[in-house]
């Protein structure tokens, strides 16, 4: 939830001096149902705006710099002072109609839904029901957009007509009036929304409009388009770093290129519909492909029927649902059975599409060159059909489509990958790929599988991983297996887990493979030991002509004695044993392997102090490179098998205004 810190109660609230103005904050133990407008004594530890940093996917860092969070905090402790103020009434309007909604009583499984069409909490919505509208590209019409806004205006608008019709003759300047109380409710709309980015951009460029309209100016549509745009900038000048605002003005900007210049043409509402969604389309995509790294090849079919079916049945009935809210309960509740019923058959088709493309839905992160060539390509395909411009517009597309290369069969690529504190890294050799550990997860789904893991699978040019190694079942290493195995049901699995599922193997030290010049070995734990958590971590040693690699997952140091019983040779390279955790790496064990590099997986900040003070000595002591995802992000490395190393680090080769900076010794 979002806090805003004040110094001092007994007089009038302040900022706190030594805290931004806003915090992010969790609560992760004993949460009461928290209510905008609470006030709340609270003991926390503070964090700096700190986020995951890899070399591909999403960036929380700028998210965080965009909404003005100039921090991230932990509760610890807290006592709750006010129950209401004078802050947030308009938000704690919008709880009172999220739980309405959620207490409707019905069969429908869309109310999540509708509460994000109501008043813009997704809270509601499962992680099924969002994924399907991922993969079929609408999920941005199941939450308040400028769509919704724009509809709301429209509805008022005719509304308002309608009713002033009997009245016209009496009433001068009727037209204005309705164009006024249908920019109110838009208005209203986007305040139940808690005035949410898009839906305060989508207000800015109706006012422009409508300003001009009643001004009687004759402006062009792209100087009205542009003049929004400086509005928006203006009062919002991080919108460039939030995908929205793109999104929201190149989508506009499609419908004009291509609606404009035929004015006169008059089509049947689905072809003007078909034609809509093809100039989106083409702007939109390239853009998609930038920020979310997303390409529905199901997108153009399931938005023509699913944009018309939410926006003239599903958005009017919840509209109508919240102007009888106050008035009648029971006709209130009726009408979102009705509207829940008619998003549940949407739904149905949306997860039928779903399922028939989920395995060609991501596209992998443009340059900025294939950007521009893209965008481009979009404006070509929407000229004239007479230009004969189609094929070359093509042409132009294909970059952003192309996959990337895996490395060279003679080279080795290893991510270990930023995850917080977990590890998951992709190995690549051979012309394979390997994945270590799935990272952090509650083990059901909600992981980073998605945004972190899988972005890097197709960064690596390769479609899915040829073999996935799973050390452990702590939730910090195998939290993304359940999305790991929906995706890739047919990848050899091999894990160390207390229990042994259907399609899983067993990773102990009778495991052994070879792929060309490369050979793996398992060197702990024993078939015949029991499961010891930590201690039955898979342990791996991968030898790659002279580069030799030992992965050791949360290992103890009574487990590296009894590997050094058995001989350990020298590697180049070793993933620090349970993250730099003071039972573990002991310098015997970093005397006998004297590796190269040690990399340690951790969470920037975590709460353990990962790798600890006195660890990280200890690989000074023994002359050995210690670095860290926490203080570098990602890490990358390169180089010809017996070749020198080439390393790279994320928070370095991402640089930006809004990142924390690198550590001192990240490459």
């Amino acid at each position: 939830f979002r806090f805003r810190p004040f110094e001092d109660l007994s007089e009038h609230p302040g900022v706190a001096p030594d805290l931004p103005a806003e915090l992010l904050v969790n609560w992760y133990r004993d949460a009461p149902t928290l209510r905008p407008g609470q006030i709340w004594q609270l003991q926390l530890q503070v964090k700096p705006p700190w986020g995951l940093v890899n070399f591909q996917g999403m960036d929380k860092e700028r998210w965080l710099f965009a909404e003005g969070l100039g921090g991230q905090a932990t509760v610890k402790h807290a006592e709750l002072l006010q129950e209401t103020s004078w802050y947030g009434p308009l938000d704690r309007l919008r709880q009172r109609l999220s739980e309405a909604i959620a207490s409707v009583p019905g069969e429908t499984a869309s109310l999540g839904m509708l509460r994000a069409l109501a008043v813009g909490d997704r809270s509601g919505m499962d992680r099924g029901q969002q994924n399907t509208l991922a993969i079929t590209g609408t999920i941005h019409l199941l939450s308040i957009s400028g769509l919704h806004v724009s509809l709301a205006y429209l509805f008022a608008f005719y509304f308002a007509r309608a009713s002033s019709l009997p009245f016209s003759q009496r009433l001068r300047n009727t037209q204005s009036y309705c164009l006024l109380f249908g920019w109110l409710m838009a208005g209203v709309y986007a305040g139940l929304a808690g005035f949410s980015t898009a839906t305060v951009r989508s207000l800015v460029m109706l006012s422009v409009v409508l300003c001009l309209v009643l001004a009687r100016r004759n402006i062009r549509p792209l100087h009205s388009l542009l003049l929004a745009l400086a509005i928006v900038m203006l009062f919002e000048p991080m919108a460039p770093l939030q995908a929205g605002a793109w999104m929201s003005f190149v989508a506009v900007a499609g419908l004009l290129f291509w609606f404009v210049p035929r004015r006169g043409n008059r089509h049947h509402a689905v072809i003007q519909n078909l034609q809509a969604q093809l100039a989106v389309m083409c702007f939109c995509f390239p853009f998609s492909a930038w920020w979310f790294q997303l390409s529905s090849p199901s997108g153009l079919l399931a938005n023509l029927v699913a944009i018309p079916w939410v926006s003239f049945i599903v958005v009017p009935l919840v509209l109508l649902a919240l102007v009888v809210w106050p008035i009648h309960y029971p006709t209130f509740s009726w009408l979102l059975n009705v509207a829940g019923h008619a998003t549940d058959w949407l739904m149905l088709l949306l997860q039928a599409l779903a399922s028939a493309v989920q395995n060609y839905s991501t596209v992998l992160q443009p340059g900025w060159f294939n950007l521009l060539l893209a965008v481009i390509a979009g404006g070509l395909m929407l000229m004239p059909r007479g230009l004969r411009l189609h094929a070359p517009a093509a042409l132009l597309m294909m970059p952003l489509l192309l996959p990337a290369q895996p490395a060279a069969a003679h080279k080795l690529q290893m991510d270990v990958l930023d995850v917080g504190q977990g590890t998951a890294l992709l190995l690549q050799t051979d012309s394979k790929l390997l994945l270590y550990d799935s990272g952090p997860g509650d083990g059901a789904g909600r992981d980073l599988f998605g945004s972190v893991i899988y972005p890097a699978i197709l960064a690596s040019g390769f479609a899915q991983p040829d073999r996935i190694i799973i050390s452990h079942g702590d939730l910090d290493h195998a939290g993304g297996l359940a999305s790991l195995r929906v995706r890739f049901p047919d990848v050899p699995l091999y894990a160390s887990l207390p229990h042994t599922s259907s399609g899983q193997h067993s990773c102990d030290d009778t495991l052994a493979w070879s792929w060309q010049n490369s050979h793996f070995e398992v060197l702990h734990p024993s078939p015949y030991l029991p499961y010891k958590g930590n201690d039955s971590s898979c342990v791996l040693d991968i030898n790659a002509g002279k580069f030799r690699l030992l992965l050791t997952g949360d290992i103890s140091s009574q487990v590296e004695r009894r590997l050094l019983s058995r001989g350990l040779g020298v590697y180049r390279i070793l993933l620090v044993p349970h993250h730099g955790s003071r039972s573990s790496s002991d310098p015997a064990l970093l005397h006998a392997t004297m590796p190269e590099l040690a990399i340690a997986t951790a969470g920037v900040g975590n709460r353990f102090g990962f790798p600890r003070p006195e660890v990280q000595q200890r690989y000074v002591d023994a002359g050995i490179r210690l670095i860290s995802t926490d203080q570098c992000g990602a890490i990358r490395l390169q180089g010809e098998q017996g070749g020198p190393l080439q390393l790279r680090s994320a928070r370095r080769e991402r640089k930006a205004p809004w990142r924390w900076p690198a550590g001192p010794d990240c490459p």
